[in-house]
């Protein structure tokens, strides 16, 4: 864009449910509104944030806004040694998984998650806390779910 103007970054907070977005960008050259199409956030492929982005920089030559999604999750725990029942990503059954070890010293759980990323849109990594990062590679929500978790608290909290 050839705008000049002032620059602003912001950051989104939490979003914890799936629905419907439409935004209106009012009077972008003093007068005229923008309404820009609306996009279905969840965790289907096609849909999130990422879609939204696309649809806000495909319109910013005429709203002067541009923007970035990035959407993460870590748990607020290091990951437990243990086992998780009946996994599902982004609705994409990946089963049982046995004998996690703490922190997912030998990559087990990540490397499950790992396995279907080309499914369910995301990747998932350890820090240095040892706790479970989830992101999403094209940026639609994250849903996971698990039936229960055996000895020691949920890696997924």
């Amino acid at each position: 864009s050839n705008k000049i103007g002032q620059v602003r970054i912001a950051t989104g907070a939490l979003i914890t449910a799936s629905g419907d977005i439409s935004l209106t960008f009012k009077q972008v050259d003093g007068v005229n509104d923008v309404t820009l199409e609306s996009v279905k956030v969840s965790s289907s492929a096609g849909t999130g944030i990422g879609v939204l982005a696309e649809v806000i920089n495909k319109n910013s030559n005429r709203t002067g806004v541009k923007a970035y999604a990035s959407v993460i999750t870590t748990s607020d725990v290091a990951v437990q040694s243990g086992s998780l029942s009946n996994l599902t990503l982004n609705g994409i059954h990946l089963g049982n998984i046995a004998d996690i070890k703490k922190n997912d010293s030998d990559g087990r759980l990540v490397a499950a998650i790992n396995a279907v990323t080309s499914e369910t849109g995301v990747e998932a990594y350890t820090d240095q806390k040892g706790r479970l990062n989830l992101r999403s590679i094209d940026g639609r929500g994250i849903e996971i779910k698990t039936d229960s978790v055996s000895n020691g608290p949920s890696a997924l909290t």
